[in-house]
């Protein structure tokens, strides 16, 4: 038996060129369905043209692949509409009650002013519109077919299907374009460019099922159009003509030096991954900029500084705590001001608002005050949010036998547990939860170079926080500090 592979449910081996020539997708021993994952490797595994499997976690199934075609499903939207979604239906619940209320209200009251049913009814419009905005997101599915000369996309919406088709040529390609921002950072989408039209697709995904549909599509087409301009490389876009200054060679977060985006066969990166040449660190590019890094340099507890901001301490026999003193960024610092100030009169023109309403005579009151509450909401938690910033703490525990982040604000804590042996990634990503914009023209806030990169720490899915709105100096010393920790505990990461 060549090149077996083995059922996730029985252990069976199974015969790899069997499955194929029967066209099966369940194991001979006892049925059950394969991996999805163990699906796609096998109709890749023939091919000439060079494709690399799905993401194991993304959904993605291959419906047909050989030479000439290529057929894939899309999936509905993940885990980024799931935030929408909440908005959504929160905004919708309480606006619709007030609505309902104010209804109520004019049927029964001759006095009452209808004008003033129009207040609550256009908030449940906009709830119904981005409702019907996530509902798309979360629930549109659909299929990609290619082949040499023109791409068809069929998305499904509640079985109601749509067709799309264009036409692609040699300079086709596909990349990743901005769909809208979310927190100060672009959310992109899919975009396939055919000759006048183009398609565009999974803004709900995870950025590895992007980056790997924008990888796919480029290799397919390249393989079929390789005697044209390099600008079909995998990764990439080549263009010899392009300057080699601005987005082509910007500050490496890792280590804040000019590094290049190049692919491995040396055509310019607009989208994927590669390494920087100054200090060996993984980059994340997308659309030609650097939006995540994962260093590699270790900083050890004797090369901080008297005034550092983290503090390294071994409380115990393999066991390490690092401490944040948040309040002494200069950008936080600056950030949780305005957001305080903006908080206070925030919550005190609602808490006016309110007082005034609550004057006002029979049941009309009640309504005004049942649509202050979202607003009240805010303000406290713009209150909240603020003091986190200048007064709280944020701790960060490492060891073989427990491990959590801590975030806390005199008594009030909130911890979020992990195994240390689950880390799998300590990365810089891009963006600050509060960045100052003082001193900033247009022009750098546009550059890579002056955007800040935040520290994270990825453990079995869990995302922790380790800087927040710190300088990229300073998460980049996070980065090295978490890294030394946990080689001293013989934890070893994915890019080790």
């Amino acid at each position: 038996m060549g090149n077996p592979i083995t059922c996730q449910s029985c252990g069976e081996r199974i015969d790899r060129d069997e499955l194929i020539l029967r066209g099966l997708s369940h194991c001979f021993s006892c049925g059950e369905k394969l991996e999805a994952s163990l699906i796609n490797e096998l109709k890749l595994s023939d091919l000439d043209v060079p494709l690399n499997p799905p993401p194991r976690e993304s959904r993605i199934e291959i419906i047909e692949a050989d030479n000439n075609r290529l057929m894939i499903s899309l999936p509905a939207g993940g885990k980024r509409s799931r935030s929408l979604g909440c908005f959504a239906v929160i905004w919708s619940l309480i606006s619709g009650a007030v609505f309902v209320f104010f209804s109520f209200m004019g049927l029964n009251d001759p006095d009452f002013p209808p004008a003033v049913i129009l207040i609550p009814g256009l908030f449940l419009l906009i709830g119904l519109v981005i409702t019907v905005i996530w509902i798309r997101l979360r629930f549109t599915r659909g299929y990609l077919f290619l082949e040499p000369g023109r791409a068809v996309m069929q998305t499904i919406l509640f079985n109601r299907k749509k067709n799309s088709e264009i036409v692609l040529n040699d300079s086709s390609r596909a990349e990743l374009v901005t769909s809208y921002t979310e927190n100060d950072l672009p959310v992109y989408r899919v975009e396939l460019q055919g000759v006048g039209k183009s398609l565009s697709f999974g803004t709900a995904w995870e950025r590895d099922a992007k980056d790997w549909y924008v990888e796919t599509l480029n290799s397919f087409l390249a393989w079929h159009y390789r005697d044209s301009s390099a600008a079909h490389a995998r990764a990439g876009d080549y263009d010899p003509d392009r300057p080699a200054e601005n987005s082509l060679t910007p500050a490496c977060p890792a280590c804040a030096r000019k590094t290049r985006l190049v692919a491995a066969d040396g055509s310019w990166l607009s989208t994927g991954r590669c390494q920087c040449e100054q200090c060996g660190s993984w980059l994340v590019v997308e659309a030609g900029e650097i939006t995540e890094a994962t260093p590699v340099r270790m900083v050890a507890p004797d090369e901080l500084s008297a005034d550092s901001i983290f503090r390294l301490k071994h409380p115990g026999v393999d066991e390490w705590l690092l401490s944040v003193d948040i309040r002494s960024s200069k950008d936080s610092s600056f950030g949780g001001g305005c957001l305080l100030v903006f908080g206070i009169f925030w919550e005190s023109f609602v808490i006016v608002w309110t007082w005034g309403v609550s004057q006002a005579p029979g049941l009309f009151k009640y309504g005004m005050l049942l649509f202050s509450l979202p607003f009240h909401a805010i303000g406290i938690g713009l209150l909240a949010v603020a003091s986190y910033v200048l007064f709280g703490r944020f701790q960060l525990l490492l060891s073989r036998q427990e491990s959590w982040g801590r975030w806390s604000l005199g008594p009030v804590r909130y911890t979020r547990r992990f195994r240390a042996e689950a880390v799998t990634e300590i990365k810089l990503v891009r963006g600050a939860l509060l960045n100052s914009g003082k001193n900033r023209t247009q022009k750098d806030r546009d550059s890579s170079q002056s955007e800040e990169f935040s520290c994270i720490l990825m453990a079995a899915g869990k995302t922790i926080p380790v800087t927040h709105g710190n300088s990229s100096e300073e998460s980049r010393l996070a980065a090295g500090l978490v890294r030394y920790c946990l080689n001293d505990l013989g934890i070893r990461l994915q890019d080790d």
